[in-house]
């Protein structure tokens, strides 16, 4: 109560507010309908170095040591609970037992750990599931290249998802759960990469369908790119933002 008390006098007293997103803007309408008449929409950006990464996804796996003939989904996350990366290993468990030869890639660290690596283990995942722990920049730049889909499981408040546009500017395409502002990015791209919800059971089937359907869509791969360079640049972003910042 104190921080929203803080957060409402904060909002009181400045002339405009920046969000990321439709869904920021519902958020902060519906929690401080007062500031809402201040709020003003910028479209987040993405590192252009991603969008200059030209290393094919064969030459990317053999620099990262992974296999050429199994599919690749990838996800880098903080690992705590709003994530969902444990709905996504319970999925990996029902993928499996169709498409034995599933390789999913977790990077990132956080306080679920321990717990996902039990999980792991305890589901005997180990030959499907690599936990990656944290990696640099560049190691991350090559597995976005080397991964045939990225998965954003998010359970509750994804604010703009700026893993999903580094994946998508690197070609990667993404399957995201309907949460936050997932829907807006992906939406823009095709209905059917968007998750319904954040199960197991329906991160599993989504997952299957892409591997069935879209795997190796290079076309896909391109819309992707294309997408995230022509709306959610830097340069676009600080544009608008210096625009704001002289009006004001």
């Amino acid at each position: 109560r104190l921080a929203k008390k803080y957060e409402a006098d904060i909002f009181a007293r400045v002339r405009q507010i920046v969000v990321f997103s439709d869904f920021s803007r519902r958020v902060l309408a519906e929690t401080y309908p007062g500031a809402e008449r201040k709020v003003i929409q910028i479209i987040g950006g993405v590192d252009e170095s991603f969008l200059e990464v030209s290393e094919p996804l064969e030459s990317a796996r053999e620099k990262l040591n992974l296999p050429l003939d199994r599919p690749v989904i990838f996800v880098v996350r903080r690992l705590t609970p709003r994530m969902g990366l444990d709905n996504l290993i319970m999925a990996m468990k029902e993928i499996v037992v169709v498409r034995s030869d599933a390789l999913l890639l977790v990077a990132g660290d956080g306080p679920m750990r321990q717990e996902l690596a039990a999980m792991i283990y305890k589901n005997k995942l180990e030959q499907n599931i690599r936990m990656l722990g944290k990696i640099t920049d560049e190691e991350l730049k090559l597995y976005y290249r080397a991964s045939d889909v990225f998965v954003l499981p998010t359970l509750a408040y994804e604010g703009l998802g700026l893993a999903t546009l580094e994946a998508l500017a690197s070609g990667l395409p993404v399957l995201g759960t309907n949460i936050g502002a997932t829907p807006e990015i992906l939406n823009q791209l095709d209905l059917e990469l968007i998750i319904p919800d954040g199960s197991p059971k329906t991160i599993a089937k989504k997952i299957m369908w892409f591997l069935d359907e879209m795997l190796g869509n290079d076309e896909l791969r391109g819309r992707s790119q294309d997408l995230a360079r022509e709306k959610y640049s830097w340069e676009k972003s600080v544009d608008e933002l210096e625009h704001i910042i002289n009006e004001t």
